[in-house]
């Protein structure tokens, strides 16, 4: 039998009701998942992302997640009700940036790192309805969480065949470039 859309969402947000009972952080969430699917946690670098999104969300983005039978790489999902935050700005968030006239700052975001090619903006931080999940497999049929975080996907910087890089940056408030 064939689910409707409505039917679809009508069981995603009474899943969602029952985690936001028992989900109080996004730690939780993260660990509730990662045990009901048998999921390795490989890095806990989605906790520098924890301000861009709220438990409430991350939960509706796993349940979706696994509502599409757990693809593996990054998947963006456009989640009913998220406003999150992000810091990218370029071309995947619709954005033209005049490479002549912007100025751009080469700066290490830490947890080793290289620099970054980083751009400076008054309010860094911008509204979006996407959560992405990063989960790979780790070999032996099992997968591994890498990280979530609000925005559309991208590459890591060190790895970036298509050079999305080159229209796409991190904003960060002159405040903070230089705290940096």
């Amino acid at each position: 039998m064939k689910r409707t859309a409505s039917s679809i969402l009508r069981d995603l947000e009474i899943r969602v009701a029952r985690l936001e009972k028992s989900a109080g952080s996004v730690d939780d969430v993260v660990e509730d998942f990662l045990a009901r699917n048998d999921i390795e946690l490989l890095s806990t670098h989605f906790r520098t992302h924890a301000k861009e999104f709220d438990a409430k969300s991350l939960a509706k983005a796993f349940e979706m997640w696994e509502d599409m039978g757990g693809p593996n790489g990054a998947t963006e999902l456009r989640v009913p009700g998220f406003r999150g935050e992000t810091r990218l700005h370029g071309k995947k968030m619709g954005d033209r940036i005049d490479m002549r006239d912007e100025e751009f700052f080469y700066k290490s975001r830490g947890e080793g790192r290289p620099p970054q090619r980083l751009i400076s903006r008054p309010r860094p931080m911008r509204a979006t309805d996407i959560l992405t999940l990063i989960i790979v497999p780790t070999g032996g049929g099992r997968q591994g969480l890498i990280t979530a975080y609000a925005g559309p996907s991208m590459p890591p910087f060190e790895d970036d065949p298509r050079k999305e890089w080159d229209k796409n940056f991190l904003a960060y408030s002159p405040s903070e470039l230089a705290k940096m």
